[in-house]
């Protein structure tokens, strides 16, 4: 493939992909996107760059607040553009506000401006309006964020060293908290809800580990049954080990290990997997043989 180290590069690898292609074939895709972001570089000015980098957490602040006002829901499931006037109305919230924060989103293709004061949906505001994908911006934004803002203070306080206690980062530094970091989440049960939307729906919207790699030659040949087969560290609901399950079933011990919150949280009897609850940072409960 050319080069993407010039404009004319970028181009020539474009040129070599076909629409059908891209529809069809996911590495082609991902390559046109790679040599489309390449282009993107090449053509950008340095300076627009660097000040673009300063003014993007407005962005997710913007879309945040639109999932707290449930726009993205709204205009996703309108086949018609509905005005500021609309959605404000149906939100409870200020028409001023409402404008701003759609102009905003708009000029980074989150939703459409189809008019004056109109608005219409995009593929992306069909994304947003997900449940998984507002369960991540509020588990990002509220906690992740939020810390982030902190993280001069924090780090200056530290004279920039990275510490060793995971009681005494970043996170409990900006929520004034003593609590490692998972357990932390799952002190709130509406975080932790959205940390398990969010993973779950992460697993369950890409192309599964168990049909890439090679379970039989990697996993399953020369398995001793006694041992535990397959043993997920952290890893949600489980959502990896059904469909492991459902792939290659009864065929060893699989074993989910999560904080004690998330296991109580999975409940029923009958599981394609045993559950352990366990902290990571914790000598490892299950030996093989």
């Amino acid at each position: 493939m050319a080069s993407h180290e010039s404009i004319g590069g970028c181009l020539e690898a474009l040129k070599g992909l076909s629409e059908e292609d891209i529809k069809h074939d996911e590495q082609a895709r991902k390559r046109a996107l790679q040599s489309a972001k390449a282009l993107v570089s090449q053509l950008s000015d340095p300076n627009d760059v660097a000040l673009e980098l300063a003014y993007s957490p407005f962005f997710p602040m913007a879309a945040r607040l639109a999932v707290d006002l449930d726009l993205f829901t709204l205009l996703a499931y309108n086949s018609q553009p509905m005005s500021t006037k609309e959605l404000s109305s149906t939100a409870g919230a200020d028409p001023v506000l409402v404008s701003r924060l759609l102009r905003t989103l708009a000029s980074v293709g989150f939703v459409s401006a189809a008019g004056t004061d109109l608005y219409s949906a995009t593929a992306i505001t069909v994304a947003m309006s997900r449940p998984a994908t507002q369960a991540c911006y509020r588990l990002v934004w509220d906690n992740y964020a939020s810390a982030a803002v902190s993280a001069q203070k924090f780090f200056r306080g530290t004279r920039y060293q990275l510490g060793s206690d995971q009681r005494d980062c970043l996170i409990q530094y900006a929520h004034q908290t003593k609590l490692p970091f998972f357990q932390f989440l799952s002190n709130t049960p509406e975080t932790l809800r959205d940390f398990n939307a969010y993973m779950g729906n992460l697993v369950c919207s890409r192309r599964n580990w168990v049909d890439w790699y090679p379970v039989r030659e990697a996993v399953l040949d020369g398995y001793r049954p006694k041992s535990p087969l397959i043993v997920d560290i952290g890893g949600g609901k489980g959502h990896d080990l059904e469909i492991f399950h459902n792939k290659h079933p009864k065929v060893g011990r699989l074993i989910l290990q999560e904080l004690a919150a998330v296991v109580n949280s999975i409940g029923g009897s009958g599981q394609a997997f045993e559950c352990q609850a366990h902290d990571f940072f914790n000598e490892q409960p299950a030996k093989g043989k």
